[in-house]
């Protein structure tokens, strides 16, 4: 059954952890491998997300050819140019008008499945941006991370039915009945730390700060984090013992978590957010003040062509009903042709009715009918008041014209003249 909704798709999957042999972190690495240094804090891979398969939110997104299609022309765009995603879905109110990106889209492929489905898969760029320091601390201290698709879907329910095609995909949820949602574009993907599809990835080892995580090759954020936490006491030498590791690493399962385990480098890195958004702030102000002149270009250049097509439109109509009314004229002058057959005289009243008909008196042939009636008759019975006999229909005597020559001889005798003919004479 149609919901008859239009939804904005924003759905997460996880993003590799720097367990993935894949993953390429540090300075030399990145260089080695032609990414720059001083752009990207690591290159990691990413599933994007899967079509056909149901996520936790009790959705599927598909067919699972669109999601293909929809993931392909996004790596495209990302290959030829710029693709960004944001830390979350939503901006902070002071970057509303000039977005921060936490990571670029590199690059990505599909995955066809057995079953029918599909595993869309990213390779994804760690910004050197304030919202990418942030992404980058996150995952490099063991929070799931995740990619979330950003994108356009048409919203409706779908049974898990033996009919259906996405039970098989499905078969433990087989006959719930769940939100199908067609992927009608997709713009994006996001990061998230809440991934909707269960796709975590490998806690990264030493989520401890130890040295085996920060290292002369790491870029000079993540030195001055470890410094930050070396300052407030927190313990970054490696550790012997791994079970204190796997502890920690256990602890370490939430923003909250984090925030317990190293209170002063959060705090420092909100007041360094803090920061950067107070020295951006010219500049964002200078960007929101050139887009609202950009809008005031906009609603003036809309303006005009609202009114260009008004009268554009006005000039249409006006133009449909000169020809409506040529038309009329047409039907008139015709309906007037055949009208004055067998009435002597009714030519006259004929020419003025087509002439009347020009000037717009008549809706309708039948109405311009009714008056040439109408006059025929004035016409007829002014002339018997005037003492003429009517005359017979033209049709009736042999096809005489309206007006009767006199007889030959010696005195000419009285015509006879139909009504149309004195009407004429005393006009």
């Amino acid at each position: 059954m149609h919901t008859g909704r239009t939804v904005e798709a924003r759905e997460s999957v996880a993003l590799a952890g720097p367990a993935d042999a894949r993953a390429i972190v540090g300075a030399e690495a990145l260089a080695a491998a032609g990414y720059d240094p001083n752009v990207f804090h690591a290159v990691v891979p990413s599933e994007g997300m899967r079509g056909g398969r149901l996520n936790k939110n009790g959705r599927i997104y598909g067919p699972p050819s669109d999601v293909a299609a929809h993931h392909m022309a996004l790596v495209e765009r990302a290959r030829e140019g710029y693709v960004g995603g944001w830390k979350g879905h939503a901006l902070p109110n002071d970057e509303a008008d000039c977005p921060v990106d936490a990571i670029q889209l590199l690059d990505g492929d599909v995955i066809a499945e057995e079953d029918g489905s599909v595993t869309t898969r990213c390779l994804v760029g760690i910004l050197k941006t304030s919202r990418g320091d942030d992404v980058n601390v996150m995952w490099r201290a063991g929070k799931p991370t995740g990619l979330s698709l950003y994108g356009i879907c048409s919203a409706t329910e779908h049974t898990l039915d033996p009919k259906s095609p996405y039970t098989v995909m499905n078969p433990g949820a087989a006959g719930r009945t769940v939100e199908f949602r067609k992927l009608r574009a997709l713009e994006k993907y996001d990061v998230v730390f809440d991934p909707s599809f269960g796709t975590f990835f490998a806690d990264p080892a030493g989520v401890a700060a130890t040295e085996s995580v920060v290292t002369a090759d790491d870029s000079p954020e993540v030195i001055a984090a470890a410094e930050r936490l070396r300052a407030s006491g927190a313990t970054i030498e490696p550790t012997s013992r791994a079970q204190d590791a796997q502890e920690t690493t256990m602890e370490i399962k939430d923003i909250k978590a984090l925030e317990a385990a190293f209170p002063e480098l959060v705090k420092q890195l909100v007041a360094e957010i803090t920061a950067k958004a107070a020295t951006e702030s010219t500049a964002l102000q200078t960007q929101a003040a050139a887009d609202r002149e950009r809008v005031v270009a906009l609603e003036s250049t809309n303006a005009a062509l609202d009114g260009r097509l008004k009268a554009t439109e006005s000039a249409l109509a006006q133009v449909r009903a000169d020809l409506a009314r040529k038309d009329l004229v047409a039907e008139i002058r015709t309906a007037m042709e055949s009208w004055q057959k067998g009435k002597p005289g009714a030519s006259v009243i004929a020419d003025q009715v087509n002439a009347e008909a020009a000037a717009g008196a008549f809706q309708s042939a039948e109405e311009s009918t009714k008056a040439a009636d109408a006059a025929f008759k004035v016409a007829e019975a002014f002339a018997i008041a005037r003492g003429a006999t009517p005359s017979e229909p033209v049709a009736e005597r042999g096809g005489a014209t309206g007006v009767v020559p006199a007889s030959e001889g010696t005195e000419a005798k009285p015509q006879r003249k139909s009504a149309l003919t004195l009407l004429g004479a005393v006009a």
